[in-house]
Parts: structure tokens; sequence; C-alpha cells
């Protein structure tokens, strides 16, 4: 029957269903109906043509000789099930495609477990606006080129800023020690 021709590409529709994202569901299943409405349709035809009647068409015809022909010719005709020329095309290409996508995953842990050591690195870091400028040199080495250390250093409790000019000892804010928890002031009073 036409049924075991068809039976060869069944698809999975619940792991076809598993990879296509939730907006284009509805697209999917419209799609399924068409897909069933036309494998129905193919299973409900034999899979050879109904046998003809000859002899009922001799006895109906009058002229000799022309059911004869005609029967010749039909015999002669033969339509062949087209062959499968993609199949080992397109398998190859899932092949290529089943590689890569391997070859994708592995690199993107790689990459997750990076970023999993940088995260881990951030997050036991003492956070930049409560560091001192040798920490944050420390820290960050790259950075501390071209940085005017002596410009920016500060003594011990670190709660002045320098540029600002105001004398160590006084009130205002301090140039690491700034960040959300830091209470900031108004310096116009000490200009």
């Amino acid at each position: 029957m036409a049924s075991r021709r068809i039976a060869k590409s069944a698809v999975d529709w619940s792991a076809f269903a598993a990879r296509v994202p939730a907006e284009q569901q509805p697209m999917l299943k419209a799609f399924k109906t068409r897909h069933d409405a036309y494998v129905g349709k193919m299973t409900s035809f034999p899979e050879n043509p109904p046998a003809i009647d000859w002899s009922l068409y001799q006895s109906k015809v009058p002229v000799a000789g022309l059911v004869e022909q005609f029967k010749k010719q039909y015999e002669a005709v033969k339509v062949s099930y087209p062959e499968d020329s993609l199949t080992k095309e397109i398998d190859a290409q899932e092949k290529n495609a089943v590689q890569a996508t391997e070859a994708f995953v592995k690199e993107s842990k790689g990459r997750i477990e990076k970023i999993k050591v940088d995260l881990k690195k951030w997050e036991d870091m003492l956070p930049i606006h409560k560091m001192t400028l040798e920490e944050y040199i420390l820290e960050f080495p790259e950075n501390a080129e071209g940085l005017d250390q002596k410009r920016y250093q500060t003594l011990y409790p670190h709660d002045y800023d320098p540029r600002s000019g105001i004398i160590p000892g006084e009130r205002g804010s301090g140039a690491w020690n700034i960040g959300p928890d830091a209470k900031h002031e108004k310096l116009d009073a000490h200009h």
C-alpha cells in the first residue's frame, strides 16, 4: 500500500516541536495539519491503479482492433516511482551540521567555564569604590601604567580627595571611598 512508501519518511513531531520556539508553535501546528491531510489523502489511494476490464470495452466498442491497440499502448506506459537521489546528500549535510553543532557546544562549554572563573574572581574581589590605590593597582596592573600615583596617594584613613585641595584631617570625600554607601558632602565650605 501507499502507507509503506510514506512510512519510510515519518516525522517525529514531538522532537520537532521541542526545537521550535514558542512563538512559532502555531505555524508548526498548521504545517502538521496540512501534512496529515496530505498523508491521509495519499494513503487513501491504492499502491497500484485498478485493473482495466478490457473484455468489457471489447464488447462495447464496435471498431475492431481499437481496444487491442489501446491495451497495447496502455501496457507500454510505465510510470516508475521516482528514485531517491538526494538522501545521501542530505545525510552528509546532517552529519556536517551535527559535527559543527557539537564543536560549537564544546567551545561554548569552555567559554562558560572561563566566564565562571572570571565571575568568581569578581565576586571575591573587594568593590572598586572601596579599594585603596595600591589594591587597585594590584588587582588591575594593566591600568597602572600612566596612573599618576603620587597625585592620587592618600594617607590613612583615606577619607579625603587630594585633587580637591582639602588638607588631611578636614572633612571631605575620599578619592577611592566613593560609592553607594559613601556619604557625599559639599566641598564648597572648604574652598
